[in-house]
């Protein structure tokens, strides 16, 4: 987006796109795509596919360089959407796609290598704040999503691959541990498979929790 392109006030309509968003955070316009889209029973296709560019743009544009009202600003933008969502088991879940784009944020990290230099990643920043103050509302959405890609994939209905999803479960336990409670479970289930690398697999990610200096591993379930 141009937002991406004004990293603070010096930069030419860098206070209109800032206003725009901070609208948009406090009033929740982007709800309104939700209430078109196929979560509220009246299914309008290119109302999700519009949300989902909406929240991309979101995420993607917020710079490290910009000052800490964007980040906020986009953050709760995104997160009053997911907010309108009750889960799979109200009918409701989390748009694949949408998951899609945040967990693939999520499976970056929070630090990009760009040559030389190694910067913040401000989309996963972003992406972790959104994930840990909705977690009540999304985890039902994406435990699923995560053990199906564990499981190789063929049931998770995402564009994400299965090689992200141990990035993903170990990103997500120092940011929303919550989200893992049955996450657990299949990677447990996983060190009895037959399949000696979904094994290999598996003590290699519960290896990376364990050692992990953030997050709580013990606390998980």
């Amino acid at each position: 987006g141009n937002l991406s392109h004004c990293t603070g006030p010096h930069a030419p309509n860098y206070r209109l796109y800032a206003e725009l968003l901070h609208h948009m955070a406090t009033v929740k316009t982007p709800v309104i795509l939700v209430e078109m889209s196929a979560a509220s029973g009246d299914a309008d296709p290119d109302a999700e596919e519009a949300l989902h560019a909406l929240l991309s743009a979101l995420l993607r544009s917020v710079r490290a360089e910009h000052p800490a009202e964007i980040g906020r600003d986009a953050a709760a933008a995104v997160a009053a959407v997911l907010e309108e969502y009750d889960g799979p088991a109200a009918g409701s879940p989390v748009p694949p796609a949408i998951l899609d784009e945040l967990l693939g944020c999520i499976a970056e990290g929070p630090t990009v290598q760009e040559g030389e230099a190694v910067r913040t990643n401000a989309a996963y920043m972003c992406a972790a704040t959104v994930l840990s103050r909705t977690e009540d509302r999304t985890c039902a959405s994406v435990a699923p999503l995560l053990s199906a890609l564990l499981e190789g994939g063929a049931q998770a209905h995402s564009a994400l691959a299965p090689e992200a999803a141990g990035d993903i479960v170990y990103e997500l336990h120092r940011v929303a541990p919550g989200m893992l409670t049955t996450v657990v479970g299949t990677i447990a289930g996983m060190l009895q498979c037959e399949d000696e690398d979904r094994r290999k697999a598996a003590v290699s990610l519960l290896g990376r929790l364990f050692s992990s200096g953030t997050g709580d591993v013990a606390g998980i379930g």
